[in-house]
């Protein structure tokens, strides 16, 4: 009875602890989902390894076309931008969609500034 009586604290301890992990846990699966980051990775990942424009081109206009976090928007844009560069009439596209969608100024100007300096 005594080991018993003795370990409780040690058991509190590791409850609280596992307590925090379950509650982290938890939230991180909430904004998983919600934000719908597993969709936003996959691209993301496919994007950054394979070569496949038109299909990474199809899967980011859908991803622009629905509600999905801004900034996510964004980060999908830009990745693609930089891998396909050269490719200047989906560049067009997707930064007008982007400007539809009312990204901040900064952004905007941060576009404005790259097309001066590409003319």
């Amino acid at each position: 009875m005594q080991a018993i009586l003795d370990s409780m604290p040690e058991l509190k301890k590791k409850s609280v602890n596992i307590s925090k992990h379950v509650t982290l846990t938890g939230e991180i699966s909430k904004l998983v989902g919600e934000r719908r980051l597993m969709d936003v990775s996959r691209l993301e990942q496919e994007i950054s390894a394979k070569e496949n424009k038109n299909e990474h081109y199809k899967g980011l206009m859908e991803i622009l076309s629905q509600n999905y976090d801004k900034f996510d928007k964004l980060r999908l844009a830009l990745l693609f931008c930089l891998r396909y560069e050269h490719d200047t009439a989906s560049i067009y596209t997707i930064k007008e969609k982007l400007k539809g969608q009312g990204l901040p100024q900064v952004i905007r100007e941060f576009w404005a500034r790259e097309n001066n300096e590409n003319e």
